[in-house]
């Protein structure tokens, strides 16, 4: 059974136009869109917390990131450099629009930590 040509109109529309569209607007992302970091600084400028570290793990589906679950419910990422630094009742603090994380021990001592100090250079 032959197609009309109608017919064949729209079944390549159907196919090919979302395909046709879908390249089109990665490409254009690519050429006029954001660079991986300018999106990580935007991500990084837009988190807030503030609260105590209960917990401390790993999540094996997201590149064994380490995550600290802060009191308010936050769950906090922690850069590969900072693991070191952060444990189990500090208190964490970040504002919007800031690139500083302030952490304070139970012993009274204050870490100052700048995500400006984790782009590449």
């Amino acid at each position: 059974m032959e197609m009309r040509r109608i017919d064949k109109i729209i079944v390549y529309s159907v196919f090919i136009v979302p395909v046709v569209l879908l390249f089109s607007f990665a490409i254009f992302n690519a050429i006029f869109g954001k660079s991986t970091q300018e999106l990580i600084i935007e991500d990084n400028l837009s988190e807030h917390f503030h609260g105590t570290v209960d917990t401390l793990y790993r999540e094996r589906n997201n590149h064994n990131t380490k995550y600290a679950e802060i009191s308010d419910g936050y769950k906090y990422a922690i850069s590969t450099l900072w693991e070191r630094f952060i444990d189990v009742n500090d208190s964490l603090s970040k504002d919007s629009l800031s690139f500083k994380v302030y952490i304070y021990k139970p012993s009274g001592d204050t870490i100052i930590l700048n995500y400006k100090d984790t782009y590449k250079k």
